[in-house]
């Protein structure tokens, strides 16, 4: 409470903006000066980590060793608490991953060994809103986020995210002569799957006020709303998923040119795929769209910017990529205490699949988020005002 020079008044001062802005004071509001206001907080918590593992493998030779099967698994869940500064909006989450894989190795001959490789890999993790977060998707903050002033808790509905990793690979080995050929082939398939917005809630709005004064003069510094469409200004529910094939090829030659010199060559060759939306519910893939003669800035003025639907994430599949290799083995001094080893090569690895997919599926303005600041008015940002913190003047 802010006392006055009268006795036993008090008020709350009206300034012509926010606070932090450094505007003026233009007036003052009588409030009752026995008004409690009462803030608490539990600082003494420590976050919980539970979890467990289990694990086995299993080794079996056949024919005198000729043929080995190798198997393995491993699971590891686990659950850990997400502290607030009031306890009744602690929450946890739960998460893990799981792993399989099996293998079988076949002798032909001693020069000729193949192996044959498949595995499994499936991470998983979550959010649970806490029960007392009545208001899932909205949080009123005054001062500094993340503090004992965040009266609704935490701005999520419940969330979770899951991936799933099928590899399949097989490498063969030949020796003949003073050359040791390897070559092989992989192939993996990669799912990725995102729910950040319960079905039946709005995307999160986070209302912010800079202190008490702004608060109780209703003059908002920030807030923003997300996952909107474009088209009908609706919240969308925030699910994004993609799901890749990849393959790859291998061929390489170990030349032992002089006992003194080994020379390897290779090539490899990789297919990264073409990702496309995958899992229930999950937002199509939009891609921005522009006419030509103009650059992106003009098209943004003139407002010629538009997103079409596709398929998939590229043109075409990101299958050229051809990586050569060379190195060298080099023992120049007859009692072999000294080996010169050098390589060149071109290596490339995949994409981010997820930062892809996520910017194709939340691309605007068929999804915008926006953001009303008092340090950016401009439009399509109105005046910052509490009564307009669910709607805007953009067409």
């Amino acid at each position: 409470l802010f006392a006055t020079s009268t006795p036993g008044v008090c008020a709350v001062p009206v300034y012509s903006g926010p606070v932090y802005t450094g505007a003026p004071q233009t007036g003052s509001n009588p409030i009752p000066c026995n008004m409690p206001i009462v803030d608490q907080g539990f600082l003494n918590q420590s976050p919980r980590v539970n979890g467990f593992q289990i694990n086995g493998r299993i080794d079996q030779d056949f024919r005198g060793g000729k043929d080995r099967i190798y198997g393995a698994y491993v699971l590891e869940p686990q659950v850990s608490d997400f502290i607030w500064w009031r306890p009744g909006f602690n929450s946890t989450t739960p998460g893990g991953s799981r792993y399989v894989n099996f293998n079988y190795s076949h002798v032909f001959t001693p020069n000729l060994i193949s192996q044959t490789s498949m595995s499994y890999v499936r991470f998983y993790n979550s959010f649970n809103s806490s029960p007392a977060n009545v208001i899932p998707f909205f949080s009123f903050v005054i001062g500094g986020g993340d503090g004992a002033t965040d009266y609704f808790g935490t701005p999520a509905a419940p969330s979770f995210s899951k991936s799933h990793n099928y590899q399949l690979h097989e490498d063969v080995n030949w020796t003949h002569g003073r050359h040791n050929i390897k070559a092989g082939f992989s192939v993996a398939r990669l799912q990725n799957y995102t729910n950040a917005a319960c079905a039946a809630s709005p995307a999160p709005v986070v209302l912010y006020f800079a202190g008490w004064p702004d608060m109780l003069d209703d003059a908002p510094g920030q807030y923003g709303l997300s996952t909107l469409s474009g088209t009908n200004g609706k919240f969308k529910a925030n699910i994004v998923g993609s799901q890749v094939t990849q393959i790859g090829a291998y061929a390489e030659d170990d030349w032992q040119v002089k006992p003194n010199l080994l020379i390897t060559a290779g090539l490899r060759w990789d297919n990264y795929g073409n990702p496309r939306p995958y899992g229930i519910g999950s937002l199509p893939f939009l891609n921005l769209m522009q006419p030509s003669g103009s650059t992106l800035q003009q098209n943004i003025i003139a407002d010629q910017i538009s997103t079409g639907l596709v398929s998939n994430a590229f043109s075409s599949s990101q299958n050229l990529n051809f990586l050569p290799r060379v190195g060298f083995a080099w023992t120049p001094i007859s009692n072999r205490k000294l080996t010169v080893h050098g390589g060149v090569g071109l290596y490339e690895d995949a994409m981010n699949v997820g930062g892809v997919v996520n910017g194709l599926a939340l691309n605007s303005p068929s999804v915008l988020n926006l953001t009303f600041s008092i340090f950016n008015p401009s439009a399509p940002t109105n005046i910052v005002s509490a009564q307009n913190l669910y709607g805007t003047n953009w067409q």
